[in-house]
């Protein structure tokens, strides 16, 4: 009788008393091999959102534990490009170490498991600003200037549009017109990219 064995060399542990073999000629009193079974170790992939500091923006991503050499995924991470904090803080996907330290949002399971960890950088912030000026573009008053809001988030300006006469030193000006259209602006709208 011939047996083919496959074996993961540090998972199986073979005794086999006496020098007996798996093939060979029977002795007297027959064989016995007995075969003993470690289970596969386990480990996590695991994914963590960071800031530039290091600093975590969100729980980490992690399947639970699985057999070394099993397939992982984690590839739902990819499709966190942004993350808004409690604080209300926009963060947007800087770049991630899969490069850096070889691993991928899939693939097999290794010893040890896998780290992957995504940084964030703050979103860029703008002003939404209005100038108040004469036919000759002198300021009449000052201007609106909107909180810094992040790019991409509302902003709103209208208050200005309830601006209708400013008065300097007895003159009194009125409203003509606006630039929003031939800017392509609005009063309230999206923050430009």
């Amino acid at each position: 009788m011939r047996c083919i064995v496959k074996s993961i060399a540090d998972r199986i542990t073979n005794n086999t008393a006496n020098d007996t073999a798996y093939i060979g000629e029977m002795p007297t009193g027959g064989v016995e091999i007995t075969r003993t079974y470690a289970e596969r170790g386990k480990a996590t992939a695991t994914v963590h959102y960071v800031d530039e500091s290091g600093n975590t923006l969100q729980p980490d991503t992690a399947t639970d534990p699985i057999y070394i050499g099993s397939n992982y995924d984690v590839s739902s991470a990819e499709a966190v490009t942004s993350i808004t904090t409690e604080a209300g803080i926009i963060y947007d996907f800087s770049h991630d170490d899969t490069a850096a330290n070889g691993t991928a949002y899939t693939g097999e399971m290794p010893e040890g498991g896998v780290e992957i960890t995504r940084t964030y950088a703050e979103r860029e912030k703008a002003t939404a600003t209005v100038h108040f000026v004469d036919e000759d573009g002198n300021e009449l008053q000052t201007d609106l200037v909107s909180e810094p809001i992040y790019i991409g988030s509302e902003y709103d300006v209208s208050e200005a549009e309830d601006v209708t006469t400013i008065t300097v030193t007895g003159v009194i000006y009125d409203f003509v017109n606006d630039d929003t259209a031939p800017n392509g602006t609005a009063y309230s709208e999206k923050m430009p990219e």
